[in-house]
């Protein structure tokens, strides 16, 4: 065993450690970009929501719900946020297209907004669109 061993600076440890520091880093760093995240989609168009109560926007919530399930659609409706202004519709035939055409379609964002909602999340089994209001 050497002697100086006890006496090196923390900057000559042995090139082997570093190696697998570098590596622990370059793989964090590969994880972390392959991470699933919710893709947003903005929508710019349309009113600006007026100030409504949490209880106001869950009625709101529990109509879409209903009509929903008047159309024979199997979505649920929720909000969610302590000031309740996200709204989650989990919906499992929704697809990219569908989302696309709710968001185009300025009647249900403008609706939306006029309720005071500032997110809208689209989820169906698989992936979760995440749709910002607050333009």
């Amino acid at each position: 065993m050497n002697p100086d061993a006890d006496k090196r600076p923390w900057y000559k440890l042995k090139w082997q450690i570093w190696l697998i520091v570098l590596v622990f880093v370059v793989s964090s760093v590969y994880l972390f970009s392959k991470v699933d995240r919710i893709p947003e989609i903005p929508a710019t168009s349309g009113p600006i929501g007026l100030d409504k109560t949490i209880k106001q926007r869950m009625l709101f919530a529990r109509s879409l719900d209903n009509s929903f399930r008047k159309k024979g659609w199997h979505a649920f409706i929720e909000v969610e946020g302590e000031d309740g202004k996200t709204l989650k519709i989990y919906w499992p035939e929704l697809n990219l297209p569908m989302v696309k055409e709710m968001v185009n379609h300025q009647k249900i964002i403008s609706d939306i907004r006029e309720m005071g909602f500032k997110q809208l999340v689209l989820r169906n089994n698989n992936k979760a669109w995440n749709i910002d209001l607050k333009n």
